[in-house]
Formats: C-alpha cells, structure tokens, sequence
C-alpha cells in the first residue's frame, strides 16, 4: 500500500506531502515485533536469517542484498 501512496506523491506540485502509516514495530517478526530497541539495534546475523525466515513464514516476499 505505501509503494502505491508514494507512487503517486507529489498529490499537489508545490505543497508538502506527508503519509501517515498505522503500521506495527518490528511485525510479523517474534523478537522484533512492538520492541523499542529494534528502533536503533542491528540484528547479527542469527537474527536476521530468523527474521527472513519469519517474513517467508508471513508470506512476504525474500529479498535480496544488493552489493553495491
């Protein structure tokens, strides 16, 4: 939804565009989901192979990274 909301932005050329976004920290992963500490913290990667794991397990999609 947001890729569609900013596909569109600017909505009026000039103006300030802003998107308020009802969303939920860290969610679908387990131990990042509504934890402050995921606001500053990396994960190692442990964590991070869990967290794609978790967002495979929700149905979203796997990503890449991209080597720049």
């Amino acid at each position: 939804e947001l890729l569609d909301v900013l596909s569109a932005v600017p909505f009026r050329p000039g103006k300030p565009t802003f998107v308020i976004a009802h969303t939920h920290k860290g969610h679908p992963i387990s131990f990042m989901s509504n934890n402050v500490a995921w606001h500053h913290r990396v994960p190692d990667p442990a964590e991070f192979q869990q967290a794609l794991t978790e967002l495979e397990a929700a149905g979203r999609p796997r990503f890449e990274r991209e080597t720049v």
